[in-house]
């Protein structure tokens, strides 16, 4: 039983890793870090 749920597991993990990330997931990211580049030039004055 726990082979069949470690296979059924992997299985779904793999079909959620294979999808693309949306478009506004990559935008909020990128603006993550500018805001993290940022912050690192501000500390480094």
């Amino acid at each position: 039983m726990q082979s069949a749920l470690g296979r059924e597991l992997r299985a779904l993990y793999d079909g959620v890793v294979s999808q693309p990330v949306p478009d506004r997931f990559v935008e909020l990211l990128n603006a993550l870090d500018e805001k993290a580049q940022d912050g690192e030039a501000d500390e480094k004055k």
